[in-house]
């Protein structure tokens, strides 16, 4: 065969494998093969379940610009037990439902180029590994703009090693939580978080995460909240504007989906490195200052800019044994307060 026949012959097979994924996708389908939506999909309201479900691996829903929209009982997008899917907006929306995609026991989602808006949850990852989300706009969501747990009980189950990457979120809840045991190792990068109601990215019981590279402005509580969380590795962001810019607690706070919600833990080992934190009532705080009990320990604050804050780093009394240094205080009313033990700044 020539090479002209050859060339005819791999786009004829090409095009014909576009066509074949190019379908009319109807609210309540399960998806076992790739599609491409060809028109907008919008459930009325009183369907029940899910918009579209995918059950099964390797499987691409290229949404092609179009909007998937309902009500919010439903949930948009569902992927159960499912791994190597990739949702691909190309410009397309996901708008109404409680959930946009929720993901449950399954590998290597991939979410971009989509633009969630008006829903109770953008993307859920629940009890899954290896996500990539990038590139997508979370826009007036009621709770979490990306919600990473392990929710689903069973030996082994995690979320982890997820990555959260060059997303935009504005008026949301909260603009990303990584919560519950075994939710750990994920990177959290590169995001503009933007008015927040409570905080912009949440890490509760969650270990070992990078959170590097990110925007997070006027959130009305916590630009970073650290709750019963150890070995967090927090660098290079831009906090501006709110109550507090990074809070760090342990204690028997609420936790996410584990065995043992009665026990107290800790929040330790975590550093906060070389980040901006400008125009908050306290830049770092330390410490819920609920009991003089050792909860808050070995933490790490160095070389950040903690920039016209009324109070730079506030030690509470459960704040033990933690390092400030290098930290420069501009315009900053109080540097330090500190009513914990053995805290050196």
């Amino acid at each position: 065969m020539n090479k002209k026949l050859i060339f005819t012959f791999l786009m004829t097979s090409m095009a014909t494998l576009y066509i074949t994924n190019v379908q009319a996708v109807s609210c309540g389908d399960y998806l076992t093969s790739s599609a491409t939506l060809t028109a907008d999909l919008n459930c009325v309201a009183g369907f029940s379940g899910a918009a579209v479900s995918i059950g099964a691996d390797n499987i691409t829903l290229n949404l092609n610009g179009h909007t998937i929209s309902g009500p919010t009982e439903m949930i948009g997008i569902s992927v159960n037990d499912s791994d190597h899917v990739n949702i691909i907006g190309n410009g397309g929306a996901v708008k109404g439902f409680w959930s946009g995609v929720r993901s449950t026991l399954s590998d290597d989602l991939y979410v971009s180029d989509t633009t969630f808006y008006d829903l109770g949850v953008g993307v859920i990852i629940s009890s899954g590994n290896y996500a990539l989300v990038e590139n997508n706009d979370f826009i007036y969501i009621d709770s979490y703009g990306v919600y990473i747990a392990n929710t689903i009980e069973g030996k082994g189950n995690q979320a982890s090693n997820n990555n959260i990457n060059n997303n935009e979120f504005y008026k949301n809840g909260f603009g990303i939580m990584v919560c519950g045991e075994r939710s750990d190792n994920n990177i959290i990068t590169k995001n503009l978080i933007w008015k927040s109601e409570y905080f912009g990215i949440e890490l509760n019981h969650s270990n070992k995460n990078d959170v590097y590279y990110n925007n997070i402005l006027d959130s009305s509580l916590h630009a970073i909240s650290l709750s019963s969380s150890s070995h967090n590795t927090i660098y290079s962001n831009s906090l501006k504007g709110g109550n507090i810019g990074l809070s760090i607690i342990g204690g028997n706070t609420p936790r996410c989906f584990d065995s043992n919600p009665g026990i107290q833990t800790l929040s330790y080992k975590n550093t906060f490195t070389g980040n901006h934190v400008f125009d908050f009532i306290t830049g770092i705080g330390v410490g819920l200052g609920l009991a003089d009990t050792r909860l808050v320990f070995h933490n790490v604050f160095k070389d950040n800019k903690i920039y016209n804050d009324e109070i730079g780093i506030s030690f509470n009394i459960d704040a033990h044994n933690n390092e400030a240094y290098g930290n420069a205080f501009t315009g900053t009313v109080t540097d330090v307060i500190d009513i914990g033990t053995d805290n050196s700044y």
